[in-house]
């Protein structure tokens, strides 16, 4: 599917939240026309609806204090889309006053996310991602758009579930971009799924070399072996192997040292 369609909600609330606040905002968007997964589209769409809601609310100046600082009275927030490789990445930018580290560096010390010397030796970038900490937030006071503290931490999850990642960069007076980078297909993959001591567990198919009914389990040398002759092997024994081979037999619950009480039914497989 087009990214523009995890999208559509976004020019309602830049408009809205423009309104509330007395603020004018152009909402630009570029080349989103971009195809990824439905799944991953439909994931976007929350995350990005919040990141144009924050950008009109924390980044864009009101028209009399972007005219004090030589800007124009209206400020753009752009959205903008690239495939690179096998990932798109999006950008949500303004022209507003840009992210205040020191600002950021001292609220997280007051909720204690770090301590006052942590925060001495953070730099500029490493600040920005303490705004990706669960309940942080910059406004002093709550509304209906800012100040409740979500909003950062759920885009920073909903696109690392996603295998991707978030960055920001800001520019004190001059504006923030925030950038994802997601995957265009959540690839699938086949998993042989096998039980130990009550526990499930998926081993990928591509570690795989054959499947075949538990043969006779013999003792050399104090180690628990299996032979190629008693397995059922399709296509017969591989190349240069002989009938009388030898292989390490490994009980998986004894190898991820699972609860010993549980350890008694045999690992199955399907």
């Amino acid at each position: 599917m087009p990214l523009e369609t995890a999208i559509d909600a976004i020019p309602r609330t830049v408009r809205d939240v423009a309104r509330s606040q007395g603020k004018e905002v152009e909402l630009v968007v570029s080349d989103a026309d971009v195809e990824l997964d439905r799944s991953i589209v439909d994931r976007l769409r929350d995350p990005l609806v919040h990141l144009a809601r924050n950008a009109v609310d924390h980044g864009i100046e009101s028209p009399e204090e972007r005219e004090a600082v030589g800007k124009a009275p209206e400020g753009t927030v752009a959205i903008s889309a690239e495939r690179v490789g096998d990932e798109v990445v999006v950008e949500l930018s303004d022209d507003g006053r840009g992210v205040n580290a020191q600002a950021v560096r001292e609220r997280a010390v007051e909720n204690g996310v770090v301590t006052p010397a942590e925060a001495e030796q953070l730099s500029d970038d490493e600040t920005y991602d303490l705004l990706f900490e669960p309940g942080f937030t910059t406004s002093e006071e709550v509304t209906d758009v800012s100040g409740r503290g979500v909003g950062m931490d759920v885009v920073n999850r909903t696109v690392a579930d996603l295998n991707g990642s978030v960055t920001v960069e800001s520019d004190p007076g001059v504006g923030t971009t925030v950038r994802l980078r997601v995957p265009v297909s959540i690839a699938l993959t086949e998993v042989l799924f096998v039980e130990a001591a009550d526990q499930t567990f998926g081993v990928p198919m591509a570690a795989v070399e054959q499947i075949t009914a538990a043969p006779p389990v013999e003792e050399v040398e104090g180690r628990e072996v299996v032979r190629r002759s008693n397995l059922d092997l399709v296509g017969g024994l591989p190349e240069g192997v002989e009938a009388d081979d030898a292989y390490p037999f490994v009980r998986l619950a004894s190898a991820l040292d699972l609860d010993a009480t549980r350890t008694g039914r045999p690992t199955t497989a399907r």
